[in-house]
């Protein structure tokens, strides 16, 4: 579920930002450790993610490119961030810039829920959200519903245009159940 929903966030960013490379930063639970399954608390770290969406995929095809790059990354979920950056040639100073300016997270949901989407304007400052990235989309699922909250900076982003791009994330869902074998748009 990782996969597929993390491979609709690439398109519908790339339609947004009408660019074929894109760059997301997704948490890893960082709890490979012996012992360390039954620790409560936020061990999280961020990784990067990457997509070509300039080759001529479909669905299908983008879902095993992202599977295997997300699985190639894992073995960098303790190496940090700013040296896997440079290493990739993603940037040189790091200091000058973010390297990505929105996350992709997911969760297993245990419990049924009822299917929602939300969108969430984060004032700049507000200390209650989570406002470190410019864009965050929270995904999670279980055996029989995807639940899909968005939160964004309302310094950077109308709520218009996030209403569509949510809009637009569910109609690639959508599709991406339907049809996967047709092109990407």
């Amino acid at each position: 579920m990782y996969t597929f929903l993390l491979s609709a966030y690439y398109i519908v960013l790339g339609e947004f930002c009408q660019q074929d490379e894109i760059l997301v930063g997704t948490m890893t639970a960082n709890r490979t450790y012996v012992g360390m399954e039954d620790q409560i608390g936020l061990y999280a770290r961020p990784l990067l993610q990457k997509a070509n969406l300039a080759q001529s995929l479909t669905f299908i095809d983008l879902l095993h490119v992202t599977h295997a790059y997300a699985s190639q990354t894992q073995i960098y979920q303790y190496y940090p961030i700013y040296k896997l950056a440079e290493d990739l040639g993603l940037q040189s100073n790091i200091q000058k810039r973010e390297l990505y300016n929105t996350t992709f997270y997911f969760a297993k949901e245990q419990q049924n829920k009822e299917i929602s989407t939300l969108l969430q304007p984060v004032k700049k400052g507000d200390s209650k959200a989570i406002a470190k990235y410019q864009l965050s989309l929270f995904t999670s699922s279980n055996d029989q519903l995807i639940t899909v909250r968005l939160r964004y900076q309302k310094c950077v982003y109308f709520k218009k245009t996030m209403q569509h791009l949510l809009k637009r994330y569910l109609e690639i869902v959508q599709t991406m159940l339907d049809d996967p074998t047709q092109k990407l748009p």
